[in-house]
């Protein structure tokens, strides 16, 4: 129907507008100060080149993406070990990310005491081409730890990009998780709390200047996790 292919040619028009803000931002020279922020379509990038250009990669690729397959941390509440060491808190902590959500005016603004004995389930809107205002609770840039002393915050993010080599690790040093109804009830009954991104891909998809979604209708398994687990 006539009003079936309008709906067709908005939602290309869309995603159009959402690559030409990915292009925008890349030939950006200030695009390097927000490396953090933006690592992800760099290391999709990475892989893509070295695929390309050195066959032998392609045999490595396939070696990785079955120890991705095998591996169920993402799906478990994330890295019990390397938050014992340290190791993320570490990373999350560190300089660059101050000065990251510094030049890129990446802020959060407490208006609540949050005690440290219940867990939460965040959401965090707008996507956006990308979400960067994420970096304000999955790493210390904002003194988040400070502003919420004893609060376990992981980000969940989509299952595809734990396939993607350099951007996993990148997610494991930032205590990230699969966004995935197991996973997330698996990091609230192990006492952590867990910041979703409800609009997800779909919601990035929908970028435009001058307005802003909200997908959130078909999005109701995070409420569910949250009561089933006792999560605020």
């Amino acid at each position: 129907s006539s009003r079936g292919m309008s709906r067709k040619r908005e939602r290309r028009a869309r995603m159009l507008s959402s690559l030409r803000g990915y292009l925008r931002l890349i030939l950006d020279l200030r695009f390097l100060l927000l490396f953090p922020v933006v690592s992800e379509p760099l290391a999709i990038l990475l892989t893509f080149l070295l695929v390309l250009l050195f066959p032998a990669a392609r045999v490595l690729l396939l070696v990785y993406w079955t120890v991705c397959l095998l591996d169920p941390v993402p799906y478990e509440g994330g890295s019990d070990l390397l938050w014992r060491i340290g190791l993320i808190q570490k990373v999350r902590g560190g300089s660059w990310w101050k000065e990251t959500l510094r030049f890129g005016s990446i802020s959060i603004q407490k208006t609540v005491d949050l005690p440290s004995d219940k867990v939460y389930l965040f959401g965090y809107h707008p996507h956006g081409v990308i979400p960067a205002g994420i970096a304000n609770l999955c790493t210390d840039g904002s003194n988040v730890s400070k502003l919420f002393p004893g609060v376990r915050i992981q980000v969940v993010t989509l299952k595809l990009l734990w396939f993607v080599p350099f951007w996993r690790e990148w997610m494991y040093l930032h205590d990230a998780t699969v966004a995935s109804r197991g996973s997330i009830h698996s990091s609230l009954t192990r006492g952590r709390s867990v910041c979703v991104v409800v609009g997800g891909a779909q919601e990035a998809l929908e970028t435009e200047n001058g307005r802003m979604r909200l997908v959130l209708r078909k999005r109701k398994q995070f409420f569910i996790c949250a009561v089933q687990a006792g999560a605020s």
